[in-house]
């Protein structure tokens, strides 16, 4: 196989990532460059950065303004950046991994063989689910530019069948060139003594009995990840809940559950190595309303042996089968929600539950995510 010449523009990366964006953009370029192919990457200016990629072999790290989080500030940067360092070359393909990529939507670049855009998420699913006018208004922009997106592109990658489906038909691309490449996750490793010391450890931190259940949730504090309906579901349940992640929820959160005069639920900060969380923990649960249909975390989760409760629009990919590892529940029932975890807690003494979670994880891996996603891009190239 002929070794390709890849631009990556993405508008998440590692380190200081966000979400799935980031993880994926991290993977599939690491594995990319492992395969000899030669990766450039545009991004925003981050610490530590340009420190952490300066000894990856074939990869290219151009930096771009910080840009405080606005995608179409930084769409703007990325296509000027290109065309400062890159116009002098020629690309097999440039692949927008996230809405970031617009101008090079309505302005390809004429040394670029094929454009493909990556799909994690639309803004159309997103826009549903908001209460905010404001974000309504702004959703409706995006979904324009979305559209564009999608109708320019040589080719669309979509992290899930289900995803393709509906975006194929909301957005009437059906003659475009499409497939669901399943992301993937690190082998996880662990020994029962390790897992039992983790588990010992955040109970003795948060203060809570040595045979305490804990729920887990990992991820950003959004409007659209529901963390409410996980609150709610924990006032009538015997279970504690830790809650790893960072956000402009927070604070709402914060105030409901003293509101609720609720003790069994701990907020522990972000971090980019939640494996101690993991270990300590005997349920995942994450209820979005807007997740493309896959969640990296729960795949991890599932890695390590966490039975899963999640949304349908989490829940796109064959992580959960439904009674055996877990189940999937209405967004907004909190109740329902409720009586899944106590059936999950029920379950724990058999042993099978953590058993299943870790026999389907091991269907993902990045090196094979990597490898479909090259098969895509030498199909679009016209080659075997």
């Amino acid at each position: 196989m002929r070794k390709l010449k890849i631009c990556f523009v993405t508008e998440d990366f590692y380190p200081d990532f966000i979400g799935g964006q980031g993880v994926y953009g991290y993977h599939l370029v690491s594995e990319l460059a492992k395969m000899g192919h030669q990766v450039t990457v545009l991004v925003e200016k981050r610490p530590g950065r340009r420190e952490f990629w300066k000894d990856y072999k074939n990869i290219r790290l151009i930096e771009v303004p910080f840009c405080f989080g606005n995608k179409l500030i930084l769409g703007i940067w990325e296509y000027l950046f290109f065309w400062k360092f890159c116009s002098g070359e020629s690309f097999d393909i440039i692949h927008l991994n996230g809405l970031s990529g617009w101008l090079f939507v309505l302005f390809k670049p004429k040394n670029v063989s094929k454009m493909i855009v990556m799909d994690h998420n639309t803004n159309y699913e997103m826009s549903l689910h908001t209460r905010s006018r404001l974000k309504k208004l702004l959703y409706s922009l995006l979904i324009h530019m979305e559209k564009r997106l999608f109708e320019s592109a040589d080719g669309i990658l979509f992290n899930n069948p289900e995803e393709e489906k509906k975006v194929k038909n909301y957005y009437k691309i059906d003659q475009k060139p499409t497939k669901a490449v399943y992301l993937g996750v690190e082998p996880i490793k662990f020994s029962l003594e390790e897992q039992n010391k983790a588990r010992l450890a955040l109970r003795r931190k948060l203060d809570w009995p040595a045979n305490a259940k804990i729920v887990l949730y990992v991820g950003r504090l959004v409007e659209r990840k529901k963390v409410d309906t996980l609150v709610m579901a924990l006032k009538n349940v015997p279970a504690y809940g830790v809650i790893v992640g960072r956000g402009p929820e927070l604070d709402n959160l914060k105030f409901e559950i003293k509101n609720l005069k609720l003790e069994n639920i701990k907020f522990v900060g972000w971090t980019y190595q939640p494996r101690e969380y993991y270990l300590a923990s005997d349920c995942f649960v994450t209820v979005s309303v807007a997740e493309g249909g896959f969640l990296i975390t729960a795949l991890e989760a599932a890695s390590y042996g966490l039975p899963l409760i999640l949304s349908p629009s989490a829940a796109g990919f064959p992580i959960v089968k439904k009674g055996r590892n877990g189940y999937i529940v209405d967004p907004d029932d909190p109740k329902e929600l409720a009586e899944k975890i106590k059936m999950v807690i029920l379950r724990l003494r058999s042993g099978q539950v953590g058993e299943e979670s870790r026999k389907l994880a091991k269907q993902f891996s990045w090196e094979k995510c990597s490898r479909e996603t090259i098969n895509f891009y030498q199909q679009l190239l016209g080659r075997s």
